[in-house]
């Protein structure tokens, strides 16, 4: 395993600066892919690592200090739809178990962990931490980026930083539009139905704007 473009920048930074541990965590990027701009060269591997390394240097430069007004750490349950489209059903889902192709496999296999899930009613903790002017909150899958805009605009007064890859079973959660526009992600590594944005909405709403 590699840590690929994202790790060589995070490398650079720690040595510009050894007084802070850095960490990298990717945001809401489902809809995102830098793979196109990444044919696994040196050269655009070297262009992708020296573009994210110049804004995380912009982004250190620019932080302000705030004081620590509160610590509050929360979590919201949140249940998205099953996934019901056609090849989605327990019995296909075991059937393509017996497939020889092992991609095929392993997409059943989670397929199948998030269906037993789900019918168990065990929703997904969507957890926040709360400094005051600033505020962490991680959301699961691989969410489309329209959702940390939005979790940005309901803390427009704050920092608000919003990282993906939660819990990973639902796959891709997409925004509406995703559906209506027939995005090929949704062809095998999503296991929710449409209308999963309102319900990621109102439990990211809960989760950064509590009622008082």
């Amino acid at each position: 395993m590699t840590a690929d473009f994202p790790g060589l920048a995070r490398d650079r930074l720690q040595e510009k600066d050894e007084s802070v541990f850095q960490i990298y965590a990717s945001g809401c990027s489902g809809d995102t892919t830098a793979g196109k701009y990444n044919d696994a060269s040196e050269l655009s591997t070297r262009g992708l690592q020296d573009r994210l390394y110049a804004a995380m240097v912009a982004s250190w430069k620019a932080a302000k200090r705030q004081p620590l007004t509160k610590l509050d750490m929360r979590s919201v349950p949140l249940r998205l739809p099953l996934r019901s489209a056609a090849g989605y059903s327990q019995a296909e889902l075991e059937q393509q178990l017996e497939s020889d192709n092992p991609k095929q496999r392993c997409l059943a296999a989670l397929g199948l962990s998030w269906r037993k899930r789900h019918l168990a009613d065990h929703p997904i903790d969507l957890p926040i931490v709360d400094l005051g002017s600033a505020v962490m909150v991680l959301l699961p899958g691989e969410t489309y980026v329209r959702f940390q805009l939005e979790a940005q605009k309901m803390r427009p007064d704050d920092f608000v930083m919003v990282m993906g890859y939660g819990e990973s079973a639902p796959g891709f959660i997409p925004m509406e539009t995703a559906w209506e526009e027939n995005d090929s992600n949704l062809t095998s590594w999503c296991w929710v139905d449409p209308g999963s944005e309102r319900p990621l909405m109102d439990a990211l709403k809960s989760a950064l704007v509590p009622a008082k």
